[in-house]
């Protein structure tokens, strides 16, 4: 029996004297296996072993069919499962049962499992190109999508005009990120009123994938003609909207979403997360905050509402999330990150350098976590460490002209004064129409007491920057002498006549 020929089945079957079938045998298997996992219990139970041999404890095998179908068709895969072993053992050689098996392990994300039973099937049944599908689907929930497309196509070689083999092989290549590809067959498949729809929704998610956002907003539309109140395809073409940076528009999307589906988590989500990207932040956090009403363990949720928190400048709130995510997830980098910038922003330097460190446990690759503990160390009058901070930013980041130039201030800071000069000749070379580069040269030549060459490098740096020479001129006040900032004047003077 088909799944197909099932629903038929299903319409005219009592489900209240199905489910009290369920219940008994369900009781009746968990005896089974209680006392299959204590065999010398089991022996010393003569009469309990007699009653698990009647053979009423125990559904037939047509019973055992019609229950697996019964739960399949009502995603109840946990109850399913059970009672699709006992189809497997009463008829092992039955294809159908070990592909019953691999799909509703499929449906409970043990795709190991899944694929070991659509193998079995196989076995019995080489050809059959409904269990090659589902063992490709499988392939894919487990990532595996070279495997999963070379299954796929395998059914196909054995029935090419096969439409939902084709349909999963057009989501395959989605996933795959082969989306050219698979808009060819959805293309084609939704020609048939019978996939049209679920067509034009994997059209939408190709085109948005590869940045037509408005050829996928126009397809989620052809979905919503025909079915206004999918709140799923509402929250698709919000997301396209977003993507496509038209923040009020996707909100408006977001707020159907949720019209139709007042408890959506993802739908208050993602309107946050437009609200957010348009700078509305309260009324983003408002967006969160029910969204954890939802679901108060999400940690993306969780780890959205401390950003904002610490966005608006709410730190002590933003902590108190950051530490809340936390105790779900200990090792969360973003968390200690985050939680560590809110220390630093209210000066408890200690705390934020310890959440620094506990999140370059989790990642060393990431320059901004990096800068950050360069700034921290450098507030608690570190140098050192923070030239060991700053230059780990330039070697994830070589380009970054701003550590650069951090870097070389500090390296004036404590006298070592070619690493600084090498450092502000990287920012001059990253950018050279930058004044800050050849202003801080000029500084540095200064204290170098290199009266010629600081006026040098000034006068390049007031011709990018005029007020260049006020700033400079207050910035000597704090380490030199009066007579130094005159003969600078006189000696800047003469450049700038000479080049008249």
């Amino acid at each position: 029996m088909s799944l197909a020929d099932y629903e038929d089945y299903a319409e005219n079957f009592g489900s209240e004297e199905m489910e009290e079938q369920i219940l008994r045998f369900s009781r009746a298997l968990r005896k089974r296996r209680n006392s299959l996992d204590n065999a010398e219990w089991r022996m010393e139970n003569e009469e309990f072993g007699n009653l698990m041999n009647k053979k009423e404890e125990l559904p037939g095998l047509e019973q055992v069919e019609d229950i697996v179908y019964y739960c399949i068709e009502r995603n109840k895969y946990k109850q399913a499962e059970d009672f699709c072993i006992l189809w497997t053992e009463l008829a092992p050689y039955s294809s159908d049962a070990w592909q019953k098996l691999g799909i509703i392990l499929n449906n409970l994300n043990n795709y190991n499992g899944a694929i070991e039973a659509f193998d079995k099937s196989l076995a019995l049944n080489p050809h059959d190109c409904e269990t090659m599908t589902n063992k490709a689907i499988a392939f894919e929930n487990r990532g595996s999508f070279r495997e999963s497309l070379n299954t796929i196509n395998e059914a196909l070689r054995y029935d090419p005009t096969n439409e939902e083999a084709m349909f999963h092989k057009g989501v395959i290549l989605s996933g795959s990120k082969k989306y050219m590809s698979a808009i060819e067959i959805f293309k084609y498949l939704s020609e048939n009123p019978d996939y049209r729809r679920d067509c034009f929704i994997e059209l939408g998610i190709c085109y948005q994938n590869t940045n037509h956002y408005q050829k996928a907003i126009e397809y989620y539309d052809l979905v919503i003609d025909e079915t206004p109140y999918d709140y799923t395809c509402w929250h698709n073409k919000g997301l396209a909207y977003q993507m496509n940076q038209q923040y009020l528009k996707a909100v408006d999307c977001y707020d159907m979403a949720i019209a139709i589906k007042e408890d959506f988590h993802l739908g208050w989500y993602s309107r946050g997360n437009s609200l957010a990207l348009s700078g509305r932040l309260n009324d983003a956090l408002d967006s969160y905050l029910e969204a954890a009403k939802l679901k108060p363990e999400d940690m993306d949720t969780l780890y959205n509402i401390a950003n904002t928190y610490t966005d608006l400048g709410d730190y002590m709130k933003a902590i108190a999330y950051y530490s809340h995510l936390l105790n779900f997830n200990p090792k969360h980098f973003g968390a200690f990150f985050g939680r560590g910038v809110c220390y630093d922003a209210l000066e408890r330097y200690e705390e934020a350098l310890l959440d620094y460190n506990s999140a370059l446990v989790f990642n060393q690759k990431n320059s901004e976590l990096w800068y950050a503990k360069g700034d921290l160390l450098y507030n608690m009058d570190n140098n050192n460490g923070a030239v060991f901070c700053y230059k780990k930013v330039v070697e994830l980041e070589p380009d970054n002209i701003e550590c650069w130039l951090d870097l070389g201030s500090t390296f004036m800071e404590v006298d070592d004064f070619n690493e600084a000069e090498n450092a502000f000749d990287k920012v001059v070379s990253l950018s050279p129409d930058w004044s800050e580069g050849y202003y801080h040269k000029s500084k540095l030549f200064i204290k170098k007491q290199d009266i010629k060459s600081s006026a040098h490098w000034l006068h390049l740096a007031i011709l990018f920057d005029p007020k260049k020479a006020e700033e400079f001129e207050r910035d000597l006040y704090d380490f030199v002498d009066k007579s130094v900032i005159s003969d600078l004047k006189n000696e800047l003077f003469k450049i700038m006549n000479s080049k008249k």
